[in-house]
């Protein structure tokens, strides 16, 4: 069921950002175009960072993992869909490193190497909500093959 929440919930602020005529995309616009769903089946919790600090503890994860995760940033539901980031293996499955309970999930899988670039350009973890800088990466948004990561499972490609 959570599954549904969350793309219903992208969809939604799609349809409503687009009736609005918003001169640029929103996050939830850019997620849903290029990100894709993680069902919870497939989601490990690996409880290993502090609670709201999701960017910095699956930043962390995915740099010390040694290539084996991928971060990923985008929404999810708990309860409510939230702006949020994880990490995934290249065939799929999350790593949570955040919350205690497990949660649905629709992201994008970005490169390691575009992750550390832009934290150290901002100063503070996180990729997607760029506000400080006027969100560059939805405004001007860089060929994917920049910034996205490829996950090998066929279901995401």
């Amino acid at each position: 069921m959570k599954t549904v929440i969350v793309r219903s919930y992208l969809e939604a602020m799609d349809a409503f950002a687009k009736r609005q005529k918003f001169s640029i995309p929103t996050m939830e616009q850019f997620v849903l175009k290029h990100g894709m769903e993680f069902a919870p089946h497939s989601t490990m919790c690996i409880l290993r960072g502090r609670v709201k600090e999701c960017f910095k503890n699956a930043s962390l994860l995915a740099r010390e993992s040694g290539g084996n995760l991928i971060y990923c940033e985008g929404f999810a539901v708990s309860i409510i869909p939230t702006l949020h980031a994880w990490c995934v293996t290249r065939k799929g499955e999350v790593f949570e490193p955040t919350w205690k309970e497990l949660g649905t999930y629709y992201g994008i899988p970005f490169k390691l190497s575009f992750v550390l670039k832009t934290i150290c350009k901002r100063g503070v973890y996180g990729i997607i909500d760029d506000w400080e800088r006027r969100w560059p990466l939805i405004r001007n948004t860089p060929p994917e093959t920049e910034w996205k990561e490829i996950i090998e499972c066929p279901q995401h490609n």
